[in-house]
């Protein structure tokens, strides 16, 4: 089943590619190959009972080339046939972005909206930057190295894992390894 991801936001044009949170969850979704959807407040409509959004698909971000973006010709979509709808707009929110929620929500039971906090998705970066930062990453990467080499045996995993957690690695460094080794499914 393909999962179809909006993004209502700022100008693909206008963000800043160094430190944009925004992107590192689009960059996640393409990883997965999720079609994702991106559209602007104002192109956001009520036609004939419908939410609809002229919106552009997002093939490929790419930071290290200009434009970064590859997308899709504008494409009429119906917001209902979205699995998830990010909302991220950077103040000032004009009449546009005011009615679009107010458009999103005729389709909320069907499509969950998901309104991304800034302040707080800045702070838990910079929290994991700390952490990382205050620890041994040399121990780390021993204990990452350990994991795949015993996920490729036969041998049970949960001893590495436990050593990945007193050697202060992250769910996700620990995720990343085993998908490293078994792929994803």
């Amino acid at each position: 089943m393909t999962i179809n991801i909006g993004f209502q936001m700022d100008p693909l044009e206008s963000l800043n590619l160094e430190d944009d949170t925004t992107l590192a969850i689009i960059e996640e979704c393409l990883s997965k190959n999720y079609i994702i959807w991106h559209f602007l407040p104002k192109d956001v409509s009520y036609i004939n009972g419908e939410v609809m959004a002229s919106s552009k698909i997002i093939l490929e971000l790419n930071r290290d080339v200009q434009p970064s973006f590859k997308t899709s010709d504008l494409i009429r979509k119906n917001l209902k046939e979205l699995d998830l709808i990010f909302l991220r707009q950077d103040p000032p929110f004009d009449m546009s972005y005011i009615t679009s929620t107010f458009l999103l929500e005729y389709i909320e039971d069907e499509v969950k909206t998901f309104d991304i906090d800034f302040k707080a998705t800045e702070e838990q970066i910079n929290n994991l930057k700390k952490y990382k930062q205050n620890r041994d990453n040399i121990s780390v990467s021993t204990a990452l190295e350990n994991l795949k080499k015993t996920a490729k045996s036969n041998n049970n995993i949960i001893p590495s894992l436990i050593r990945c957690i007193e050697n202060e690695c992250t769910l996700g460094e620990m995720s990343d390894a085993l998908r490293e080794i078994f792929g994803e499914y």
